[in-house]
């Protein structure tokens, strides 16, 4: 009796660049696993996609496994403590795609979609906190992600620096801060939420006409009331020139002391104050 061998299913998901696609081939870059015949896996077949991320996000597999269209299942189990789930893809067409795009290395991504595949590296290996946003991985394909941040997305990061294995960069700048949030997330179909979810805890301030009258973030009393006093002097001077009063600014009391100056009040007390008038220590 002859037993015939299942025929590979076709799958051109990876054949041609679209917003889904960009955005798996950053997160395989970051999260993902790829195993070809050279060697074989230790589990003995030979080419095969996977990931493994917390059991927390395994809805977010299942949306990538439903994009790519082919059929797998997702597996729960333990490891050293820890609740995981693992999706597995055993097809050699689509890990040939993946080489030829170059996915582990530096994909030539078209520009368009270069905003969707960033998104997918920080889903894998971003994060944000305090007031910062954070990315790691290897040196080389660091140095290339700062480059087109900048030469593309005007989005400043710090040095390349070493971190526990790997490297990392930083984005400290509060409007580069806000150009990534912004960028990732234009035109975008699939995100994983618990990351999207961290912008939203931070609620940073977007305007910045000069760095004075930005959002003033400090564990200083001393400095955050001299800036009181400005914006004080600048609402009594308006006053006096028979003008509306133009500055709303807020305490709040939290972990740390900070100063909340409304948008659109920004405009107004910039035509009033000069940067030279100013005096904060």
């Amino acid at each position: 009796m002859v037993i015939e061998m299942p025929k590979p299913i076709p799958n051109n998901f990876f054949k041609k660049w679209s917003e889904p696609m960009a955005y798996i081939v950053g997160f395989i870059h970051a999260d993902g696993y790829i195993y070809d015949n050279k060697p074989p896996s230790s589990h003995g077949r030979k080419y095969v996609l996977s990931f493994r991320l917390s059991r927390k996000d395994k809805p977010h597999l299942e949306k990538i496994a439903k994009l790519i269209g082919y059929p797998a299942q997702i597996y729960d189990y333990e490891w050293n403590g820890y609740d995981i789930s693992a999706l597995t893809i055993n097809s050699k067409e689509i890990v040939q795609d993946l080489q030829k795009i170059g996915v582990k290395k530096i994909p030539k991504i078209p520009k368009e979609f270069l905003n969707h595949f960033i998104r997918g590296v920080f889903d894998g290996d971003g994060y944000v906190r305090h007031s910062s946003i954070t990315i790691c991985g290897d040196k080389k394909f660091l140095a290339w992600l700062k480059k087109i941040l900048l030469k593309y997305y005007d989005i400043k990061c710090g040095k390349i620096a070493s971190h526990t294995g790997c490297y990392v960069i930083h984005i400290c700048d509060r409007q580069s801060y806000h150009r990534f949030r912004k960028m990732i997330y234009k035109n975008a179909s699939i995100w994983l939420e618990r990351k999207r979810a961290s912008f939203a805890k931070m609620q940073l301030p977007e305007i910045c006409l000069d760095p004075r009258f930005h959002v003033y973030y400090m564990r200083e009393k001393r400095k955050m009331r001299t800036i009181q006093n400005l914006f004080a002097e600048t609402e009594k001077k308006a006053k006096e020139e028979g003008k509306i009063p133009i500055v709303s600014l807020k305490e709040k009391h939290s972990k740390d002391d900070y100063l909340l100056i409304r948008a659109r009040d920004l405009i107004k007390i910039a035509k009033l104050v000069k940067t030279n008038d100013a005096k904060y220590d």
